[in-house]
Parts: C-alpha cells; structure tokens; sequence
C-alpha cells in the first residue's frame, strides 16, 4: 500500500485540541499534499485544518533551506518520519508573527525536532 495513503488513513480522524487565548477548540489535522509533497522541507509540512490549506512549522528549529547543503536530506528525513510512524501527535500549536501554525509534532512518542537536531539536520531555534 502506499506509504502516503497509508499516512492519510492514519490521520483521517486525529482531532486534536487547540488552545487559542483561552477558547478550546476542537480541530482536525490532515497532512496535505502540494506539488507531490508533503513537506516543502525539512521543518515545513503542508497540512489541511478543518478544511483549509496551511503550511505548519515544527517549533524550536531551523532546518536548512531546500537549495541549502543537507537541505533535501533533511525534507527527505522528516518525510520518512511521517510515513513510517504509527503514531503522529501535534503538541504546542499555536501560531507565529506570520500567522504560520506552529507546533511540535511527536512520531511514535519521539519530538521530531529533537531527532532532527540529532542527526545534524537542523539546529535549536528559540
């Protein structure tokens, strides 16, 4: 089955709560597509909330632009990650100054931001 069907199914019914100043609302995530990929790079994913398409952002790194030496491995990495986990969790979500969703998102328990630090793919960002 492919990988990318196989990550939808997982993701068809993932709701999640998000805090937005003090209003708990409930939304759901599904990973999207643009251009064939999921992910524009290595801290970049394109997802659909409630319907509408975003770019989210992983929180508390930056990866290295795509044309950027190791930028492709690092895409190609956070691909993997998501394709492959049996569990996807987002944490932290928010939003940044340029209205771009942030958060943190855990693939079978492990923050993906941390495993990309640890391969030498991204480095801290705060």
């Amino acid at each position: 089955m492919n990988k990318i069907l196989v990550f939808y199914i997982v993701f068809y019914c993932l709701s999640i709560v998000l805090n937005s100043r003090n209003n708990v609302e409930s939304v759901e995530i599904l990973l999207s597509q643009k251009n064939g990929q999921i992910c524009y790079d290595g801290d970049t994913c394109y997802i659909t909330i409630n319907g509408k398409e975003e770019r989210l952002r992983l929180r508390d790194i930056n990866c290295p632009e795509i044309n950027d030496f190791n930028g492709i491995k690092a895409r190609d990495y956070t691909i993997e990650m998501l394709t492959s986990a049996k569990t996807i969790k987002f944490i932290n979500i928010g939003r940044d100054k340029y209205n771009r969703v942030l958060a943190n998102i855990l693939v079978d328990n492990k923050d993906l931001s941390t495993l990309l630090v640890s391969e030498g793919l991204a480095r801290e960002w705060k």
